[in-house]
This record gives structure tokens, C-alpha cells and sequence, in this order.
């Protein structure tokens, strides 16, 4: 009896995670906050509740700013905004949205050609 009682004090003290931060490095916070969220749901065995346990617990700890995010993002039914794993997929997809590296490249090669034409008018300008 005392063993169980010993694990209950455990998760009791296993401190809440800090909420999503939606300012700087939106992905890098995303990734941090969702293992924060796991250990927190497995140290206290959240994990084992029925899901509008595990949901509410969640956008709970979520915070404000990342539920005004949440709150607006379409879901294919009401049922699907009770489900966690279609919850933090979502979330998942506006925090880190895929990236098409042939466009980024694009762009990028499109500055260095500006860069490169500018420094060429300057040279001209200023006889360089």
C-alpha cells in the first residue's frame, strides 16, 4: 500500500508543463512543448484517462495564445475536435507547416542574382 501511495505523490509533484510559446521559433517551441506535453501525460498516466480527459487537459496546458490558434483551425466534424491525436496533428500542421525546399531555394537564388546585380551597379556607379 505504501508503494502505491509513494507513486501517487510522485505524479502529484510532477510539475505541469510551461504553455506553448507562439512568439520566435514557433517550430522549435511547437517540438519542446509537445515532449514536455508527452512525459507529462506519461508521469501522470494521463494517458490511461478516457480522451475528454486527455483533450481538456491538453488545451488546458496548451495556453491561452496557442488556443486562439486552435480555436479557428477546421475540423471535419465536432467529433474530430474531441479526438487528441487529430487535435495535435492540426496543431502540428500550423506550427510546422511543410516546406517546399525547391521554391526556398528559388527564392534564395533569386536574392543572390539581385545581390550579385546590385553589386554590379554600384561597382559602375562608383567606379569600384
Amino acid at each position: 500500500m505504501l508503494g502505491s501511495h509513494t507513486h501517487t505523490v510522485m505524479v502529484a509533484n510532477f510539475p505541469i508543463p510551461c504553455p506553448m510559446d507562439c512568439t520566435g521559433d514557433i517550430s522549435g517551441n511547437w517540438d519542446f512543448f509537445r515532449s514536455s506535453w508527452n512525459d507529462y501525460k506519461r508521469a501522470t498516466e494521463l494517458d490511461k484517462k478516457e480522451m475528454s480527459i486527455r483533450v481538456a487537459s491538453f488545451r488546458s496546458i496548451l495556453g491561452r495564445d496557442a488556443q486562439r490558434i486552435l480555436q479557428p483551425i477546421p475540423f471535419a466534424s465536432s467529433a474530430e475536435r474531441k479526438d487528441l491525436a487529430i487535435v495535435i496533428t492540426a496543431l502540428e500542421n500550423h506550427f510546422k507547416p511543410r516546406r517546399n525546399k525547391v521554391f526556398e531555394r528559388y527564392v534564395l537564388t533569386l536574392q543572390f542574382r539581385n545581390q550579385a546585380k546590385l553589386l554590379m551597379i554600384m561597382s559602375r556607379v562608383f567606379d569600384v
